[in-house]
């Protein structure tokens, strides 16, 4: 691996290769070569926020064994007494990733913009 280089493509690349000399040792009994995977769309900044909103769905709050209706009584009591509690947590947590979120926004737009100028710069006629 020379300077510069992207960490994540040589991992790539040496898992590729150990796989492949795996392959051929006769590790693997089924054929990939088809085998591709699309990489997932960007996360935007619209996306980040909304992820940014916490909002816990206390329904989801059970329990599935043996004795699961007592103890999941005994969890939503719980949540009712320390309501007050977990929603100032949420609020200051929800608050942090709002602002976080709103931040790496600005800083995408003005990284935007500075590369349209190198850009712009770049297409100028160099003086002469």
């Amino acid at each position: 691996m020379t300077e510069g280089d992207d960490p994540a493509q040589h991992a790539l690349w040496s898992a590729r290769a150990a796989a492949k000399q795996a392959r051929e040792r006769g590790a693997y009994d089924d054929d990939l070569s088809g085998f591709t995977v699309q990489p997932t769309d960007a996360v935007t900044v619209d996306r980040l926020l909304e992820w940014a909103l916490i909002e816990p769905d206390e329904s989801r709050v059970y329990s599935t064994r043996r004795w699961g209706k007592p103890i999941t009584l005994l969890k939503r009591g719980l949540l009712r007494v320390l309501h007050q509690y977990h929603n100032e947590l949420l609020a200051e947590q929800t608050r942090f990733n709002l602002q976080m979120t709103v931040y790496a926004g600005e800083l995408t737009e003005k990284l935007q913009d500075l590369e349209a100028r190198v850009a712009a710069l770049e297409e100028r006629p160099a003086p002469k």
